[in-house]
């Protein structure tokens, strides 16, 4: 549905049932009728009506990352802290193995290596108590079909613990994907 207001130079546009496979934002918008002509950007919450494209309709156009819950809990003794994150991620390319993963915190990088992964019946790759490279222990699964993950690392040292720091994951071969997070 197309509604234009001509005195106030405005106009919505509403489209259902239409395949926004691949869809990025911001989305740019043209408007000719006759002589009249309008244009506009539209960001995530005007496209989306305030919820992110769902990152299954990314997968196989664009490598996205976006983290939906972290939390860091400070252990009493050395060795003891947890680190927790919840997310979904989009792969522009399919890779045929998990590789080894880099996940940063701030400055500070987790290594799991890719032998540490299996790959259960519904294609995700998973790992289980598998050694990090910081100290610490990681149980981690990344769901292609439901494009979510789920990290755990605990019995490690987290340096940052508040604040604003970037969270990154490198995976997948190619996959090297970086959010700003409020600890």
């Amino acid at each position: 549905m197309l509604k234009l207001d001509f005195n106030k130079h405005t106009f919505s546009l509403q489209v259902k049932n239409v395949d926004l496979t691949g869809l990025g934002c911001p989305l740019s918008v043209e408007i000719e009728l006759g002589d009249y002509y309008s244009h506009g950007q539209a960001d995530e919450k005007v496209v989306n009506a305030k919820k992110p494209i769902p990152m299954q309709l990314m997968n196989g156009y664009a490598d996205r990352l976006q983290v939906d819950k972290i939390k860091v809990k400070k252990g009493k003794k050395p060795s003891t802290d947890s680190l927790m994150v919840k997310g979904t991620f989009a792969l522009e390319n399919k890779p045929s193995a998990i590789g080894n993963v880099i996940v940063t915190l701030g400055s500070q990088d987790f290594a799991i290596a890719g032998s540490s992964f299996t790959t259960t019946k519904n294609g995700a790759e998973v790992c289980k108590k598998a050694n990090v490279n910081e100290g610490g222990i990681a149980n981690v699964k990344f769901d292609p079909i439901k494009s979510s993950f789920v990290i755990i690392i605990k019995k490690t040292t987290v340096e940052s613990t508040s604040g604003k720091v970037d969270f990154c994951i490198s995976a997948f071969g190619s996959f090297n994907e970086c959010v700003e997070v409020d600890l």
